[in-house]
């Protein structure tokens, strides 16, 4: 049997704003101070997102067909009102077997409109085959720190110490358990590149819908960004990193 393919891109929902950017650096702080080594482990906070879904595209013709997607999500989302900003609560942290941690989304009407936002992109783009996962169930989730980063810091240090960590110790985070993420409002999907992030900056944007029913940007992330992702190599997913999340959405970032 062939292997799955690997994904490369992801639909994004940005949420850096400067409430986020202070509950990561709060966290990271309190991961440091736990264990030093822990800083390898955090997620640039101007990163933050919640992610769609995870797409597979080699080609330049796959980046276009999944252009071409995104741009006519506008119909099916203004078709059952979900053509509008979405705002949800982030609050309190939660964690995919002590591999991953993330901030939650509050319990609200927030969360109902997010998840049928969810739902009517995921369906769209396994309509037309481009969405990896399709079966898995959609956690909204925004990662603040993965143990996927300190692989290879660990395995530097491994011969040397003769110990090697797949987790993140909830002793350096519980203190914070807690959080305030503040209120975001989701203002736009992004179809976004995993590779070719730079340190404090955000993903390559190939393309992004506004979630306004007389807005639609297409331009942002096409042309020279859509030509040059095509020649980005593929990416590995937390979920292949972490292995087993059976019903989680996986954070695809490669930082």
């Amino acid at each position: 049997m062939a292997a799955p393919p690997r994904p490369t891109h992801f639909l994004a929902l940005r949420v850096s704003h400067p409430e986020v950017v202070a509950a990561f650096n709060t966290v990271h702080a309190g991961l440091v101070q736990h264990a030093p080594h822990l800083r390898e482990a955090c997620v640039d906070a101007v990163s933050a997102h919640l992610t769609l879904g995870v797409l597979a595209l080699v080609t330049r013709e796959q980046q276009q067909q999944a252009a071409g997607a995104l741009m006519a999500l506008a119909g099916p989302l203004a078709d059952q009102a979900l053509l509008a900003p979405v705002a949800v609560q982030l609050e309190g942290l939660s964690h995919f077997n002590n591999k991953v941690l993330f901030l939650d989304i509050a319990q609200d009407s927030g969360l109902e409109r997010l998840m049928q936002l969810a739902a009517a992109s995921r369906a769209h783009f396994a309509e037309h085959r481009l969405l990896l996962q399709a079966g898995q169930a959609f956690v909204p989730h925004v990662t603040v720190a993965k143990s996927s980063k300190l692989v290879q810091q660990y395995s530097k240090r491994q011969a040397r110490q003769g110990q090697q960590s797949e987790q993140l110790p909830q002793a350096a985070w519980v203190p914070h358990a807690g959080i305030e993420g503040g209120r975001v409002e989701l203002q736009e999907i992004q179809l976004c590149a995993m590779a070719g992030r730079k340190q404090a900056q955000y993903y390559p944007i190939l393309c992004s819908l506004r979630l306004d029913p007389s807005l639609i940007s297409s331009d942002a992330g096409c042309g020279p960004a859509l030509a040059a992702a095509a020649a980005t190599p593929p990416a590995t997913s937390d979920e292949q990193q972490a292995g087993g999340q059976s019903t989680t959405l996986v954070d695809p970032s490669p930082c």
